[in-house]
């Protein structure tokens, strides 16, 4: 039958896709799907491998992974175990392959936002000194001296800078200060 099926339409052995028989054949897929093959499984465990030997976490890649409960620590660590390292090691071949004397290039990380301070919590942080700081200043409780050593941990001012007159007390920072038109702000 399967060369009657040839003869009939002239097809070479080897372009010949269809097979006409009379023995029970049942069908035998060929083909499966990504989840029949499980490759979700095999990307993710290799993309787990890939970053563990970048020294990388995979919660960075993957939101629904086990590891991403920390996504900032663990961007920050990112940041200060892997990528500074590698790149400090850039620019200091750089440096030697421009061998210039008295130069060494430096890659600034302070736009970096994984790298930054909590500056909500400086700033309530700096709010509760400096008001503290008021009151004890206008009851006389400290110097002005010890009152700018102590906001100089905070604040980058030089403590022995005094000014030549004791400044009025600042309002706390937690209550609205109105300026009239002509007090001048500076830039």
């Amino acid at each position: 039958m399967n060369e009657a099926f040839k003869k009939k339409y002239g097809w070479v052995d080897k372009e010949f896709k269809v097979l006409v028989t009379q023995a029970a054949l049942r069908w035998q897929p060929m083909s499966w799907d990504a989840g029949q093959l499980m490759l979700d499984a095999t990307r993710k465990a290799t993309m787990e491998d890939i970053c563990f030997t970048l020294g990388w976490s995979y919660g960075l890649f993957d939101p629904s992974s086990q590891y991403s409960n920390n996504v900032a620590g663990e961007e920050k660590r990112t940041y200060t175990t892997v990528i500074i390292p590698d790149s400090e090691t850039y620019t200091q071949a750089l440096t030697e392959f421009l061998n210039q004397p008295n130069l060494k290039y430096y890659i600034d990380y302070t736009d970096v936002e994984a790298l930054q301070k909590d500056r909500k919590q400086e700033a309530d942080t700096l709010a509760a000194v400096a008001n503290s700081l008021n009151a004890l200043i206008s009851k006389n409780a400290i110097s002005m001296l010890e009152y700018r050593t102590v906001l100089s941990e905070y604040m980058d001012i030089e403590p022995e800078n005094i000014p030549e007159t004791k400044p009025e007390p600042l309002p706390p920072l937690t209550e609205e200060v109105v300026l009239s038109e002509d007090t001048e702000i500076a830039n």
